[in-house]
C-alpha cells in the first residue's frame, strides 16, 4: 500500500523519530474520507472541519483545498483506485523544540493513506446498549477528531466484549453523546433531535450535512442535552458517519420502529 508522507509516496512502512508528537502524546487531527471513482464526497466538509481543528490546536497547517484534493488524489491513483476508498489523513505537530508536552515546532506533518471500502449504505443496528464502562466529556476540543482516541477505542472494546451491534456513549452527567465512531439522532412525535456539542460529541460531517440540508428545506432539527430516559423514549433512532446510517432496532429490551415517514423525508433530501 503506498501513502503520501507530506509530499512524498512511501511503501508500506513510515520512518519517524523516537519523539514524534503523535506517538508520544497524540498531539494532531485526523479525517476519515470516503471517495468513489468519480468524487470526494462531503469534501468541502472534510476540509473545513480539519482546517478548524488545526486553527483550535495552533497547528500551523498549510494547506488549500485544492491542495488538499490533489494530494487525496495523488494517493488514490497511486494506490489504483477502487470503486470505493477509505481515505485516513493525519495531521500532528513537529518535535522541534520540545520540552515536555510543549513544542515550539512551526512544522506539521501530513500522512494520507487510503484502503478499499464497500459503498455507504443504510443498516439496521439490531442490538445497542449504553456503555458502562466508558464517559466522555465536554471541553474545548472535545468535537474534533484528535488522534488521541482512547475513550472511542476502550468503546469499541467494550462493544465487542458484550456482543453488541453499537454502544451509546453518555457524558459525565449522565447526558447522551454518541456513540463509538457516529453521531446520534433520534425521532420523537415527528421532532428530530441529536446532542448537542456540549454533550462532549465529535462534530461529525455527515451530521453537519444533516444539519445544513434539512434547514434548507426547514425541517427542525433540536440540539438537546437529554437524559438516557428521552432516549428511551424516542420513535426512531438513528446514528451517521460517512460510512452510512444505522437504524437501531433495539437499546436494551427495549424495541424501536425500522422506518419512520420524516426519515424517509430525510433520506430523500440527502438523495439516499
Amino acid at each position: 500500500m503506498k501513502a503520501l508522507f507530506n509530499d512524498t509516496l512511501i511503501e508500506d512502512h513510515l520512518a519517524i523519530q523516537v519523539n514524534n508528537r503523535a506517538i508520544q502524546f497524540g498531539d494532531g487531527l485526523f479525517e476519515t474520507i470516503i471517495t468513489n471513482k468519480a468524487t470526494i464526497p462531503l469534501f468541502k466538509l472534510h476540509y473545513d472541519r480539519l482546517m478548524h481543528g488545526a486553527k483550535l490546536l495552533s497547528l500551523n497547517l498549510d494547506l488549500s483545498i485544492a491542495d488538499f484534493e490533489r494530494k487525496i488524489t495523488k494517493v488514490i491513483e497511486a494506490n489504483e483506485a477502487n470503486e470505493y476508498n477509505r481515505i485516513k489523513v493525519l495531521v500532528w505537530r513537529g518535535s522541534e523544540d520540545q520540552q515536555g508536552y510543549y513544542s515550539g515546532s512551526e512544522k506539521v506533518e501530513i500522512l494520507i493513506s487510503t484502503r478499499p471500502c464497500d459503498q455507504p449504505t443504510i443498516r439496521i443496528i439490531e442490538k445497542a446498549a449504553f456503555s458502562e464502562n466508558v464517559k466522555v466529556a465536554f471541553h474545548s476540543y472535545s468535537s474534533l477528531k484528535t488522534i488521541s482516541a482512547l475513550p472511542y477505542i476502550m468503546a469499541a472494546i467494550e462493544r465487542k466484549n458484550r456482543k453488541l451491534d453499537e454502544l451509546i456513549l453518555t457524558d459525565v452527567n449522565g447526558n447522551i453523546s454518541e456513540c463509538v465512531s457516529s453521531n446520534i439522532f433520534w425521532i420523537r412525535k415527528n421532532q428530530l433531535y441529536t446532542a448537542g456539542l456540549e454533550c462532549g460529541c465529535v462534530g461529525g460531517v455527515m451530521r453537519q450535512h444533516i444539519m445544513n440540508t434539512i434547514n434548507l428545506k426547514g425541517i427542525q432539527l433540536s440540539e438537546v442535552i437529554a437524559q438516557k430516559d428521552e432516549l428511551l423514549a424516542a420513535d426512531f433512532i438513528f446514528t451517521t458517519n460517512v460510512a452510512g446510517i444505522g437504524i437501531i432496532k433495539a437499546i436494551n429490551n427495549n424495541a424501536y420502529s425500522t422506518s419512520n415517514s420524516l426519515f424517509e423525508n430525510i433520506k430523500q433530501l440527502l438523495g439516499l
